[in-house]
């Protein structure tokens, strides 16, 4: 299903959820509707440890409460764990967990995949110590965060062995999700376009997609829809520069077609970010939808 907005006043994502963010601190810290947990390390890798920070409600009784598994933007070769919408999050009872990962300036392409999957199994190993529940886990991204949102939805039973991590961690966790929030996320890596910064996709892949075609198929969530994919949400600006909207019309029509519970939230005017007025009603009532249950 695809919806047209009217365009309100436009607001870039980000600076909407920083602002509603207003959390630094330490760990174990408590700060309005929610208790943090910062800078947990949930993965070592040659390059670095990887942190997280855990954002679980107070105001919603004791839990299990449902996960955001939040996966911040940057081009993959930036950005920062904070910027998420932690505090709108926990007050309508949601658990958030925001990741880092590896940049591509620090590994290739699948180790972002890795990264982001082994933090799912965090969640589930850790579940009970956080009060989170390991059955309602949504991934959520903006941009490149996005597209790696999407790939843990689309690639949870991929085949190709070399999305495969040898002996992770927590191992016996699955890491699949049980919805998708895609915020103007790339999902076709295959072909490029005038108006994507292709540099930073060959950074990931670690060459021109001409010469690097089975890396670039790897790294493309759209190749990977099928039935058994969860719930999927996406939000677009049709006049987005960075990734054109057609990547997301094209890879909700792919979902539609394999029968996949998908909608896209089209947003007239709006360029490399999302009008949140009118976005955040939406991503609400998708969560519900899917993380909610009748007990």
């Amino acid at each position: 299903m695809t919806m047209n907005v009217s365009p309100l006043t436009v607001r870039a994502l980000s600076a909407a959820l920083i602002a509603a963010l207003g959390v630094v601190g330490s760990a174990a810290s408590q700060d309005g509707p929610f208790r943090a947990h910062l800078d947990v390390t949930y993965r070592e890798t040659e390059q670095r440890d990887l942190k997280l920070d855990v954002y679980v409600p107070t105001t919603h009784g004791d839990g299990p409460h449902p996960v955001v598994l939040y996966i911040h933007g940057g081009g993959w070769v930036g950005g920062d764990k904070q910027w998420v919408a932690a505090e709108p999050l926990t007050e309508i009872g949601y658990a958030v967990v925001s990741i880092q990962y590896r940049f591509s300036t620090e590994a290739l392409w699948p180790a972002q995949l890795h990264d982001c999957r082994a933090a799912v199994r965090w969640v589930r190993a850790h579940a009970e110590e956080y009060s989170l529940d390991p059955e309602r886990i949504v991934a959520a991204g903006s941009s490149a965060g996005g597209h790696l949102a999407a790939m843990l939805g689309t690639a949870g039973n991929a085949q190709e062995h070399w999305l495969n991590e040898p002996d992770p961690a927590d191992a016996d966790q699955s890491f699949a999700v049980q919805g998708v929030i895609n915020l103007y996320g790339p999902a076709d890596l295959r072909e490029p376009d005038e108006r994507t910064p292709w540099h930073l996709v060959e950074r990931l892949l670690g060459g021109a997609v001409e010469t690097r075609p089975a890396a670039a198929l790897s790294a493309s969530p759209i190749a990977y829809v099928d039935a058994a994919d969860p719930p999927f949400l996406m939000v677009h600006g049709d006049a987005d520069p960075i990734v054109p909207i057609a990547q997301s019309r094209n890879f909700n029509r792919a979902l539609e077609r394999a029968g996949v519970d998908t909608e896209l939230l089209e947003q007239p005017g709006v360029g490399h970010e999302v009008n949140a007025e009118l976005a955040w009603p939406v991503i609400t009532a998708f969560l519900d939808d899917t993380l909610t249950t009748d007990e």
